[in-house]
């Protein structure tokens, strides 16, 4: 949770809500994209309470971020249709949810938002996070590079075009 505590935070500066999207008992079940890496159950930090009782510790109210428990892409069933965000972290490491999620998420982030891209590691592009990245980079997705660093990669997108 060192990540969000720091978005949380950074969402609550802005007068924003932070969006917690996790299973919060760990990895779903790995598939052959994901070469067995990550086993079901890879950290599991003891379920959405747990969660909420850690951010606490950490000074993170709970009133600054919502809780979105379940895997992806179940956990987005329930998300308002008009719920946009501004800064999305996306680290999910296994193939098939990076990818539903990367189906979902970019009509749901804001003109120049910020797409930011765990685990992409080109010398793995066959497996894991990194295959579902390059596959969403092939397609008309509308965001521009920013950064590639630490096998983080870092998108803005570019702004909807209007008619006029």
């Amino acid at each position: 949770g060192a990540a969000f505590r720091k978005v949380a935070d950074l969402a609550a500066n802005q007068g924003r809500l932070a969006h917690a999207f996790d299973s919060f008992v760990g990895m779903d079940e790995p598939s052959p994209a994901d070469g067995g890496s990550y086993p079901k159950g890879e950290f599991n930090i003891g379920g959405p309470q747990e969660f909420a009782r850690l951010m606490n510790k950490a000074g993170i109210a709970r009133e600054l971020y919502e809780m979105w428990p379940g895997y992806v892409p179940d956990s987005f069933a329930k998300v308002p249709e008009t719920l946009r965000f501004a800064f999305v972290i996306l680290d999910l490491d296994h193939y098939q949810p990076t990818v539903d999620a990367l189906r979902w998420l970019p009509a749901r982030i804001n003109d120049h938002g910020i797409l930011a891209l765990d685990d992409y590691v080109p010398r793995q592009k066959h497996l894991l996070a990194t295959r579902a990245i390059d596959e969403f980079l092939a397609t008309r997705h509308g965001f521009e590079k920013v950064a590639l660093f630490n096998q983080h990669m870092i998108l803005r997108k570019k702004p909807t075009l209007k008619p006029t």
